[in-house]
């Protein structure tokens, strides 16, 4: 997640992991996927409510070698 101000935040790595328990995460930890392979997963964020309620946000996709910024309304 990045603010306005381009300040990013990290996950939450523990809260993260019961997440994508819940929600049967499939993802591959060691090996890059091949064409035509899918997976879920998913990261939680911890954000107080006034910094959310402050500005806009963005989520950071990084592909490839690059990153990209996805607005979020």
């Amino acid at each position: 997640m990045v603010d306005e101000n381009g300040t990013e935040y990290e996950s939450d790595s523990g809260k993260s992991i019961y997440y994508q328990t819940d929600i049967g995460s499939n993802t591959k930890a060691l090996s890059d996927l091949n064409p035509g392979i899918t997976v879920k997963s998913g990261e939680v964020f911890e954000i107080s409510k006034e910094s959310w309620n402050k500005g806009s946000w963005n989520l950071k996709v990084e592909y490839s070698y690059k990153s990209f910024l996805m607005k979020l309304k």
